[in-house]
């Protein structure tokens, strides 16, 4: 396999020029990266979108400009406006490994030590990693949407920058799209300029912009833009199912993979309150107002010369709306709510892949302190506590009383945790699943249950553990023979899946399709094996319940 600026001498490859393309907006020289395999090509920082400041903020995305001469493509890009310190998230999970204390130190503070890209609203970046830059045949692509709650996070961060993919035949790209009040807030002023009627959903618009930018250039990197997988985690896989929602992304791509994120829980609507919530651009003009921000009869150019970093310290600082600009349904970029669109079988018929892990709620109950998503009010006294849960799950609480383990108060965080992690991402998991698999489309449906090694760990399988397995980054420490045969089959599924749209291949275990007849699971354990029916009685009660309130309150 040759590539432009590489030549080989004596059976050894020595890096000369760095790798150059040309794309719609001119010329971009990146990067090579050495490999075991061989030199791979990076490109990092590419804007694919105009920088969404001024005029732009809270607008859908523009085209990028073109520019002169070369640009220099080794730097990542800015980070969308967030939270700059360092993740809570991460020192927490960090934390509860079980590993000696002195060991935790040295980690947390390895991790607060890692140099930070800057924060900008100029944050319209993604990056691209290749194999080849003309190679003879074009090579599937698979985009990459990091999560982070909707609230932080970029494509940039090490976690993602995976060698693997690229190394066996995938051009993978990460990208950025604007989050929090930058990327989601709705508002009345935004919705009356906007063409068609709506505001918010400004991420979800930059995914789709991404998108196009990778139809249009990714040939210039070696790429099929015929062959696109989406795929993302936790947030990302949430604006993965959003993508599958959206009219706006057809045809964009042609398979996705959803790890511990389907958005059917979030019922939020642009104009309508649901449940005593305000509805998306109510929740924009009461921000406004409670922070001193803007009046109610401000106008759009007084909403969009309000000082970023203000914005930024308001939307970190003000707790009623604290991680609550979100995704929402508006009638244009997500015609409905999710969990209608998944129950009348409107989402997008690709094949998918997806799952979520066996304790995704140990990492955050902490923060909930109750079992489920879907009402704030639980008291602490146990026989209220219990009443109110049999209050809000009406019929299904006894069932879920008894699987979960809710009459034995002395176990009341683990068995909370537990229902929290099924109620957060395994019923809204098995809905799509099941509905793709009513119609008769293809669907591979996973469970992780891998857990740190260590006695002491507290956080078992804990949402995000997959990632290091799918994108094979490990760090320096040596695995474990299981660890590598989960590694080596979790990359393999997912690199057959985009390369043919079937996970299975040689040297991997069977994985059947999900079916109405078989209701198949692949488990990621110390043991990888197959399941029918995972959490069945759990889950049918939680959706169930979740069906009834739903319903409920459409009708009210």
């Amino acid at each position: 396999m040759t590539r432009s600026g590489i030549t080989r001498d004596n059976g050894t490859t020595q890096l000369q020029a760095r790798p150059l393309v040309t794309i719609q907006q001119g010329q971009i020289e990146g990067l090579w990266l050495d490999t075991d395999t061989g030199p791979l090509a990076t490109f990092r920082g590419i804007p694919f979108a105009a920088p969404p400041i001024g005029p732009l903020r809270w607008a859908p995305p523009e085209k990028p400009s073109a520019w002169e001469g070369i640009r220099d493509g080794s730097q990542f890009g800015a980070r969308a406006m967030q939270n700059p310190a360092p993740s809570i998230f991460t020192k927490e999970m960090i934390k509860r490994h079980g590993w000696p204390e002195e060991k935790t130190r040295r980690a947390i503070k390895k991790f607060e030590a890692l140099p930070q890209l800057p924060i900008s609203e100029d944050c319209l970046f993604l990056n691209v990693t290749t194999p080849e830059i003309a190679p003879t045949e074009a090579r599937p692509v698979m985009v990459w949407i990091h999560g982070g709650s909707h609230q932080s996070g970029t494509g940039s961060l090490a976690a993602y920058q995976s060698l693997k993919l690229p190394a066996e035949g995938i051009v993978l790209v990460t990208i950025n799209y604007r989050l929090g009040v930058f990327g989601y807030m709705a508002h009345p002023r935004l919705s009356e300029a906007d063409p068609n009627g709506v505001s918010g959903n400004y991420g979800i618009l930059d995914q789709i912009a991404a998108l196009e930018w990778v139809a249009a250039n990714i040939f210039a990197f070696g790429g099929d833009p015929a062959n696109i997988t989406i795929f993302g985690q936790s947030a990302g896989a949430q604006a993965v199912s959003e993508l599958m929602a959206s009219p706006l992304a057809d045809g964009l791509y042609q398979k996705a993979i959803l790890q511990s994120g389907v958005y059917s829980w979030n019922p939020t609507e642009l104009k309508n309150e649901f449940r005593g919530h305000p509805s998306g651009e109510q929740m924009g003009v009461n921000f406004m107002r409670q922070n001193n921000l803007a009046t109610s009869e401000a106008s759009i150019d007084d909403l969009r010369n309000i000082d970023a970093d203000d914005l930024l310290h308001a939307a970190l600082t003000d707790t009623e709306h604290l991680g609550k600009f979100l995704p929402l349904a508006d009638g244009y970029v997500q015609p409905a709510r999710l969990w209608n669109l998944i129950n009348d079988n409107q989402l997008a018929p690709v094949p998918i892949l997806l799952g979520y892990n066996g304790d995704e709620g140990s990492l955050f109950y902490e923060w909930y302190n109750r079992p489920t998503r879907y009402d704030y009010n639980f008291p602490d006294a146990p026989d209220a506590r219990l009443a109110h849960f049999k209050q809000v799950f009406g019929p299904d609480a006894d069932s879920l009383i008894a699987d979960y383990g809710f009459d034995q108060f002395s176990a009341r965080q683990q068995t909370e945790t537990d229902m929290l992690g099924d109620d957060s991402y395994g019923v809204h998991t098995r809905l799509l699943a099941d509905s793709h698999a009513n119609r008769k489309l293809p669907v591979w449906i996973y469970h992780f249950r891998r857990s740190p090694s260590s006695p002491e760990q507290t956080v078992n399988a804990y949402h995000s553990a997959e990632i290091p397995f799918v994108f094979d980054l490990h760090g320096a420490a040596p695995l474990t023979p299981a660890d590598q045969a989960i590694t080596d089959h979790m990359t393999g599924y997912w690199l057959n899946f985009a390369k043919t749209a079937s996970p299975n291949g040689p040297g991997l275990t069977d994985w059947p399709a999900y079916s109405p007849d078989q209701k198949t699971w692949l488990i990621f354990d110390k043991e990888i094996h197959t399941e029918e029916n995972v959490r069945k009685r759990k889950l049918d009660a939680l959706e169930s319940g979740l069906q009834r309130l739903m319903t409920n309150a459409a009708n009210e």
